[in-house]
């Protein structure tokens, strides 16, 4: 399935593993990333015990994501209940 032009959402592991192998540059310039800001925060977490290779540069993540979406605590909230009852409850 060709994803050229539709979003990849990616979660903190992925966005580790692709700087880790030296395939970030390659995958943020074949894709639009997007991620939530909690991922990009945690990408740094443990920063200090990573190899050079393996530490990921705030700036050059944040330039290469398309977007980075911040997740409300009501955005949480819907999930939690589901749509029919967010909807139920006017969330």
């Amino acid at each position: 399935m060709a994803l050229r032009g539709r979003p990849v959402l990616l979660d903190t592991n992925a966005i580790l593993e692709a700087w880790r192998t030296g395939s970030w540059k390659a995958l943020a310039g074949g894709h639009r990333l997007e991620t939530v800001e909690t991922m990009t925060m945690e990408t740094h977490t443990g920063f200090q015990r990573r190899r050079p290779e393996q530490q990921v540069d705030p700036a050059a993540l944040r330039q290469s994501l398309h977007a980075v979406h911040d997740v409300t605590d009501l955005d949480r909230a819907r999930l939690a209940l589901g749509k029919r009852r967010s909807r139920k409850i006017g969330l």
